[in-house]
């Protein structure tokens, strides 16, 4: 069960326990090394920026520089999500990066003793083609071969639910230990529903990221959605040798409609159950209104939730082909399963085109279903596109 990679795996020890996860065991030794090896003396500090996905990626790319040049990782948060990360609420604490302000970084860069470097925040889709080729052959030169693997194994370590979460996930969890099948589905469909809620926010929208109300060139749209979701629960029940069995469909999103048309479409269906997350879909970016930590209305909890629920369920699928945008990088992660026509060639064979300079530099977005697919890639590397 993929479920596994929600356990924290024993870092803190040299001897490493990775029984829970032996995907992660070679990657979890080399943190373990970084980790022995790392003095509070040379640090590197990075911003989180943007919305939720893109904070995720800030702080991996944080870590892999850090990993790379062997120094402790800083992370400071976004002032109005600093309660994500100063506390075990969100995640759960790992030694492997530390909460910081601006201000304990400006002691630190005032105190001649400390070595301070600042990564500016990359809050792109890791394997961004031309974006993160001299990170990544960095990576492959100096630590190891297999990137891909690397980086995914470090997202699950890096990222693991904290106690508000994982109390949220328990009866989405006892659900799908119920279930006989189950599996997930992310919709992407712009943030003009979202929007619409916030006066204020739709008006910044309308005259600053406009293209982000809209849905994205490479996503289904609504309807196309409920259709493709159903066709997957048709199939599962066709593949069943037995009736009657029972499939849970977890449903996550910006889409409050979209979800609630999965849901009525498969109302009349005794033996599917369609489950999603307390609360509607925010902005992350830009919250609007203060919450209750932990309450319905908290849009941190429920993104944190969505994230570790599809990241640990069977399969999961996304409306949007975010893979589309990596054609040209040469890491295995930035590709799926063999099925859709790319042949899965290990980082060491392709990485020789990343000393020549990529004509195209493109920074891929998609960051919220990006994340999920680098969490899962150590153990689950099927296509993640919805209507294949």
């Amino acid at each position: 069960m993929l479920r596994t990679n929600l356990w924290v795996l024993g870092l803190v020890s040299a001897s490493c326990d990775s029984r829970h996860d032996p995907t992660c065991s070679s990657a979890a030794t080399i943190f373990v090394t970084h980790m022995s090896r790392q003095t509070a003396t040379n640090v590197v500090w990075t911003k989180l920026g943007g919305g939720f996905g893109n904070q995720l990626n800030c702080l991996t790319h944080g870590f892999m520089y850090a990993l790379v040049t062997g120094k402790k990782l800083l992370v400071v948060p976004k002032p109005n999500t600093e309660g994500m990360f100063n506390s075990s609420d969100y995640f759960a604490h790992t030694p492997l990066w530390t909460y910081a302000t601006h201000e304990q970084i400006q002691q630190l860069e005032a105190d001649g003793n400390t070595s301070v470097t600042q990564i500016r925040g990359r809050n792109y889709d890791p394997f961004s083609p031309g974006m993160d080729d001299q990170l990544t052959f960095a990576l492959w030169t100096n630590i190891t071969h297999d990137v891909s693997m690397l980086w995914s194994c470090a997202s699950r370590m890096l990222l693991q639910p904290g106690r508000l979460v994982a109390a949220a996930m328990v009866p989405h969890l006892a659900a799908l230990d119920a279930a006989h099948e189950s599996f997930g589905v992310h919709i992407r469909v712009g943030y003009a529903e979202m929007a619409q809620e916030d006066p204020v926010a739709m008006a910044r929208f309308r005259t600053q990221r406009r293209a982000s109300l809209y849905k994205r060139p490479e996503c289904n749209a609504s309807a196309a959605i409920v259709d493709d979701t159903i066709s997957h629960v048709d199939a599962i029940f066709h593949g069943m040798a037995a009736s009657p069995r029972t499939v849970v469909v977890y449903v996550a999103g910006d889409s409050s409609s979209t979800i609630r048309n999965i849901r009525e479409a498969l109302a009349g269906r005794a033996q599917v159950r369609v489950i999603s997350s307390e609360g509607k879909p925010q902005i992350t970016s830009e919250v609007k209104t203060t919450f209750v930590p932990g309450s319905a209305s908290d849009p941190y909890l429920k993104a944190a939730v969505d994230f570790f629920m599809l990241s640990s369920i069977d399969r999961w699928y996304s409306n949007c082909d975010f893979l589309a945008c990596f054609r040209h990088s040469p890491a295995r992660l930035a590709h799926d399963e063999p099925s859709r026509g790319i042949v899965q060639y290990a980082d060491g064979e392709r990485l020789g085109q990343v000393q020549v300079k990529n004509t195209a530099v493109v920074h891929c977005g998609n960051t919220f279903a990006n994340s999920i697919w680098i969490q899962r890639f150590a153990a689950d590397a099927r296509s993640p596109i919805l209507w294949l």
